[in-house]
């Protein structure tokens, strides 16, 4: 928690109170529309996972670039001049989109939890636990927080290396992942950007609440403290273990299990029995609550804050933040916090994937064979494949299939149906497809995906409903490549990393959030698992490829829930891709045809155009020999009632006769340089590299179409500015005098 004053605390659970967002960018201040923020942590062990923000900002915000900028959000309250600082996050290019149409940019950036993501190289064993941290951060470029030492058992401890084969690969964040579940510990960036573990078994309550400023709040009363540890290694059906007996028949069997640390795993039996006993000293008799709650999230909680919450009749329960998001848009701050759920008998942790997933140890509950329904529009006549698909929401009801947890909701994800057009159908590549399909008798599908070539191809939507978590899964098939050396011809089997986007979109199909992960090859199933957005109602996959050789991947699954062995898709989803790629065809043909009517309309119009022109040329004549006759009879009508100032009619009549003789040149010539559009006036001759625009809001110099500075306010904007001679700022006058730039006041 960050330390923060009363009146700080006052104003974040007040109902009147005033947010106030602040955000820099490389130092800089800039204005937002939005931001949110987001500590995704299923778990109080592990959880080595980025805290990110998505900030959308205006075109015009911020002038230099996002790319690989710093940012650093602040939250404050009006009415206290406190600041608290929510972290240090980082934008790759990959993560910036800008919207056309709303002329905003949307920037997704994370902590330096990224910076672990580097292949862990072999270190020298035996070490002790502040020589191994010490290491990695040296290695990563991330400073270490010190004052979180005495929340690690083993930072004094040595320890004998980890169960890691050289031919392995595994990052620097898992290997620091493992260490977290070895102390019993989380594992987090803080807001400084250092590394920082928390231990909830050891550390103070931070604060207590109490039902008056959380009146939503939800919270299991149940009291299950944990009473037994086991440890269990992968392949050995022999747990070390240690129960206490009494609290068992008291409260039931509360387990806390852990499966496979790398850490452990070199122990023999006795050390390990021995590690057992020394962490139950930590955890045994640790109650917590489960909770939840959708009001104000406090800027300054979190991840594994350990907090205690009274109730309206002073009864007092404990219980950690591990889900911590909000967002501020439209002046109002949004959140939610909620603590992971202790199921009715046992809580078991276990390892999921195999060391995947950040080897994160996740709460195994609710494993329950549930129902989803996923929509199939309206198919027709299956017997000759001519389909029409119903897009009103209102036929949701006409044609539903109800789907088990497990079944593959992506439409040919496996791309096993025919290809059209050398395409494969429901699939989108930037250029030509990165994959081809091989038969291959090694998989349950009985083909393969061949990635040999780098791109992008992004799979067709799936329908979803954002109430649980969402898989996808694949199978790794290796690849026999034969490379030539001055020696001998070498055999390796290659899997290519793969970086996978989950693209989530609204009810109407627009992009609202797109997280990357990678998929490295390390074993034989890799698995991805995420939690969509509130908004989200569609989910697409785009797979990145830049790999300088080929690999092969199968049976992929995507699923809702966690990720589910390969299985067929049904005939009703084959036939449901199959119409949507044949809708889109007949879409893009309709258009094609509906383009050309529009030409040769439009030269119709164009035709008609000229001869209205023409018309109206033979008008203007005519009226300009008016204005003549009429110029004339003025005229003299002027020299006989006039006589007594000559020298002023003389004058007159010349600017008349100047004015006839010479508007129609100047007309033309205004017309060339000085024109008007629906966004204001324009200085130029048309086609001219160089134009000026005024418009209601601003002043700016265009070159071939694009603004490359501009005055708005009393700021003036550009990128560049070369100055000759000198140029006087305030007070001061910078002027060059030969090879040298002289300062000096001026007054």
């Amino acid at each position: 928690m960050w330390p923060t004053n009363q009146v700080y605390k006052d104003f974040a659970t007040a109902q009147t109170r005033t947010p106030v967002p602040i955000v820099l960018v490389n130092s800089i201040e800039i204005d937002i529309i939005s931001i949110e923020f987001k500590e995704p942590r299923e778990t109080f062990v592990g959880g080595f996972s980025s805290k990110y923000i998505v900030l959308e900002v205006d075109r015009d915000a911020y002038v230099g670039t996002y790319y690989g900028a710093e940012i650093e959000p602040y939250i404050q309250f009006k009415g206290d001049l406190t600041k608290v600082p929510i972290g240090k996050f980082y934008v790759d290019k990959e993560d910036v989109e800008f919207d056309e149409v709303q002329k905003k940019y949307t920037i997704t950036a994370y902590d330096s939890a990224i910076k672990f993501d580097k292949q862990y190289e072999p270190m020298k064993w035996p070490m002790k636990g502040k020589e191994f941290i010490s290491e990695i951060c040296q290695s990563v470029g991330v400073e270490f927080h010190s004052a979180s030492i005495p929340n690690i058992p083993f930072y004094e401890k040595s320890l004998r290396g980890i169960n890691v084969n050289e031919k392995e690969l595994i990052s620097y964040r898992q290997v620091i992942n493992e260490f977290a579940r070895l102390n019993f510990c989380s594992v987090h960036i803080n807001r400084l950007g250092q590394l920082e573990f928390k231990n909830v078994f050891m550390n103070q309550i931070s604060e207590t609440i109490t039902g008056y400023d959380y009146k939503d709040l939800k919270l299991d009363k149940e009291v299950k403290p944990f009473n037994s540890l086991v440890y269990e290694q992968k392949d050995i059906n022999d747990p070390v273990f240690i129960k206490n007996q009494e609290s068992i028949y008291e409260f039931g069997l509360t387990e806390l299990k852990m499966t496979d640390n790398i850490f452990v795993d070199v122990m023999d039996r006795n050390q390990q029995q021995v590690y057992v006993n020394e962490m139950f000293q930590f955890v045994s008799g640790f109650t917590y609550h489960k909770f939840e709650s959708n009001q104000i999230m406090r800027p300054d909680y979190d991840g594994c804050d350990l907090i205690e919450y009274e109730d309206m009749d002073g009864n007092r329960f404990k219980t950690i933040l591990t889900n911590i998001s909000w967002s501020w848009v439209n002046g109002g701050l949004q959140g939610s916090m909620d603590c992971p759920q202790l199921p009715e008998t046992i809580t078991k942790y276990e390892l999921a994937g195999e060391r995947q997933d950040l080897l994160n140890m996740g709460i195994d509950v609710d494993r329950a064979n549930k129902k989803i329904t996923s929509l199939i529009q309206d198919v027709g006549d299956r017997a000759d494949k001519e389909t029409s698909l119903t897009q009103d929401v209102d036929s949701i009801n006409i044609k539903v299939n109800s789907l088990d947890v497990g079944s593959n909701l992506i439409p040919n994800l496996n791309a096993l149906l025919p290809m059209v057009d050398e395409s494969h159908t429901g699939w989108k590549f930037d250029d030509k497809p990165i994959f081809e399909v091989e038969e291959d008798l090694r998989s349950l599908s009985k083909h393969k995906k061949v990635f040999n070539h780098k791109g992008t191809a992004e799979t067709s939507k799936a329908f979803i409903v954002p109430d649980s978590v969402y898989s996808y899964r694949m199978k790794r098939l290796a690849l026999q490549l034969e490379i030539s050396t001055s020696e001998k011809v070498v055999t390796e089997k290659n899997q290519g990393t793969l970086k996978v986007y989950v693209k989530e979109f609204n009810s109407e199909e627009v992009l609202i959030k797109s997280t990357p992960f990678y998929l490295e090859g390390k074993n034989i199933i890799e698995t991805i698992t995420f939690q969509p957005i509130a908004e989200t109602s569609y989910v697409s996959l785009l797979f990145e490829n830049n790999n300088d050789f080929p690999f092969a991947i199968t049976e992929e699954m995507f699923t809702r829930g966690n990720p589910a062995k390969w299985e067929e898709d049904s005939e009703d989803l084959k036939l449901w891709s199959q119409a949507q790629f044949n809708i889109q065809n007949d879409r893009i043909t309709n258009t094609v045809e509906q383009v050309n009517i529009f030409n040769d309309d439009l030269t119709e119009r164009i035709q008609g155009a000229e001869d209205q022109l023409s018309e109206q040329e033979g008008q203007i004549q005519d009226v300009s020999k008016e204005a003549a006759a009429e110029v004339t009879k003025v005229r003299t009508e002027l020299l006989s009632s006039l006589e007594q100032t000559a020298e002023q009619q003389e004058l007159v009549f010349r600017r008349i006769e100047s004015v006839q003789d010479g508007q129609e040149e100047r007309l033309n010539e205004m017309a060339t340089f000085y024109r008007y559009d629906i966004d204001g006036a324009i200085v130029g001759r048309e086609g001219d590299p160089m134009q000026f625009y005024f418009s209601n809001d601003e002043a700016s110099f265009r070159n071939n179409g694009e603004r490359i500075s501009y005055w708005r306010g009393k700021k003036f904007y550009v990128e560049e500015l070369e100055v000759l001679a000198s140029i006087i700022i305030g007070q001061h006058l910078i002027e060059s005098e030969g090879n040298n730039t002289k300062v000096r006041s001026v007054n």
